[in-house]
């Protein structure tokens, strides 16, 4: 379904910048490289907060996993009184698990703050090449 975005993705920003260039000058094709430019940037952030959450999805699976054997046994862990034992490995997983939800939430504000401020910085830097050439 997105294969028509990334087909007319690049022939848009072209005639955009075509466009913007015809309206404003050179001076656009500094707002245009400043869009170029935080492609790769917001890449890193989504590859990053991929691989985050993937560990946050392995650390809340493992833990899933191991509460559900707890239930299992849990006869056999009031019999020999190993609820104190079990439950230190059920919060170490657990506070490991809020960490890396701490950095996933933390890249994800991240991506929410810089992709709706991409316009307005390539818009500065649009207007200040334009006052820097004097026009």
């Amino acid at each position: 379904m997105t294969g028509p975005l990334f087909i007319g993705t690049p022939f848009m920003f072209l005639m955009s910048i075509v466009y913007s260039t015809y309206l404003v000058g050179p001076s656009a094709l500094v707002g245009s490289l400043v869009i170029l430019l935080f492609y790769p940037i917001m890449g890193v952030i989504a590859a990053l907060t991929a691989i985050l959450r993937l560990r946050v999805v392995t650390l809340t699976d493992k833990r899933v996993t191991m509460m559900g054997e707890i239930i299992n046994s849990m006869r056999l862990i009031k019999m020999y009184a190993w609820e104190i034992p079990f439950i230190q490995r059920v919060e170490e997983v657990r506070k490991k698990e809020i960490k890396e939800l701490r950095k996933s939430a933390l890249m994800q504000s991240l991506s929410s703050t810089i992709s709706p401020s991409i316009t307005i910085v390539a818009g500065f830097a649009t207007f200040l090449s334009m006052t820097l050439a004097g026009r």
